[in-house]
């Protein structure tokens, strides 16, 4: 018992350590508590009762304004997670989207790959300026890191520093674990019908 107390207490500290770089700064992030923390020079172990997951030490979110491959690549590759629907996107039109004066494209880098994204969209109507963020996707193997979080995270600080009054999202009823996240994070459902309309067909 003694030792457990004594583990738990070195833990905590740990965690209060993790040094992320994140927008050319560099913060501090306290991961949930009940999350196991080891330390190791090259990365993290999280642990909880169901799973073991080694998760990269440091990330980086990256906002692309100019055409990047490597980018590109990595953008159809989680699209591929995120749906079963196929979306070709070509290299033209995401070219369009990391320059768009509207649209701002998140990549999340850990050690140096991309390992999710997100996009918000701004506007203003007569009812006020107005924010979605769409195709949140953290890749396979870097689930259960809290980086679904941290990209949200992000988006909602851009947010206010755009002066938004109102951000929205979706969420499929059945992705559990992101319907809690974003419930965590503030966001309140919405009774109203939404409706879609394919204008490309």
């Amino acid at each position: 018992m003694v030792g457990q107390r004594q583990r738990r207490k070195r833990t905590t500290k740990i965690a209060d350590r993790i040094i992320i770089n994140h927008k050319s700064q560099i913060i501090n992030h306290k991961f949930p508590l009940y999350f196991a923390i080891t330390e190791n020079r090259a990365n993290f172990t999280l642990e909880n009762k169901k799973e073991h997951k080694t998760c990269a030490m440091t990330y980086t979110i990256i906002t692309p304004t100019a055409y990047e491959a490597s980018h590109h690549e990595a953008v159809c590759r989680l699209l591929r997670q995120l749906t079963t629907r196929p979306i070709a996107l070509s290299a033209e039109e995401y070219r369009e989207l990391v320059t768009s004066p509207t649209s701002q494209l998140m990549l999340l880098l850990c050690e140096g790959q991309v390992g999710g994204m997100l996009t918000v969209g701004t506007y203003v109507s007569p009812t006020g300026s107005k924010a979605w963020i769409e195709d949140v996707v953290v890749d396979e193997a870097h689930r259960g890191c809290g980086y679904g979080r941290v990209l949200v995270e992000r988006a909602l600080e851009l947010c206010r520093e755009r002066g938004i009054d109102t951000v929205y999202l979706t969420s499929n009823p059945k992705r559990v674990a992101a319907n809690g996240l974003y419930q965590s994070m503030g966001f309140v459902r919405k009774e109203t019908n939404m409706y879609k309309l394919e204008l490309s067909q």
